[in-house]
């Protein structure tokens, strides 16, 4: 298991990857056959978080495949800079194995460095699995936003969860 920086090389395995989470993970924004990116999309979106000094992107490695990844985003002005927002996502044959928690703590050390003071996330109210990580992780509950999602013609809240660091 290898956790690293994504690179403009892992477009099409990072663009495989996602088009796999569309179909199989139910809390996860985007469903199959939404996402409307290319693998040229993709490395353009990469390339922009390489030079980008207030977001990364890292990528879980198991076999010579890209099996999950943690995006972060921080606040692009003086006011939010110091609050990273978290995207986490793992192939369902590779939960488990503490992959989430590699990367927790790689991005962790990331977050760090760039003088990052909140991280936080969102969480649909089903996934009791990933809360479980961001609970493990540090993180706490903020909030619920109701029915802020309709899957499988259901309504689901959003947990809101931070960590101050």
């Amino acid at each position: 298991m290898m956790i690293r920086k994504i690179c403009a090389d892992d477009a099409e395995g990072f663009h495989r990857l996602r088009l796999h989470l569309d179909c199989e993970a139910e809390f996860l924004l985007i469903e199959k056959g939404e996402r409307k990116s290319t693998v040229e999309d993709t490395r353009m979106s990469i390339e922009k978080t390489r030079i980008s000094e207030n977001e990364e992107i890292f990528v879980a490695e198991f076999e010579g495949e890209i099996v999950g990844y943690l995006s972060i985003k921080a606040g692009d002005y003086r006011r939010n800079r110091h609050s990273g927002y978290i995207v986490i996502a793992i192939m369902e044959k590779c939960t488990g194995m503490g992959i989430g928690k590699l990367l927790f703590e790689e991005m962790e050390s990331w977050a760090f460095e760039k003088g990052l003071h909140r991280l936080e996330l969102g969480v649909m109210a089903p996934n009791i699995r990933g809360k479980t990580l961001y609970e493990k992780k540090g993180f706490q509950v903020e909030g619920v936003k109701k029915d802020m999602f309709l899957v499988n013609g259901k309504y689901v809240d959003e947990i809101i969860m931070a960590k101050l660091i």
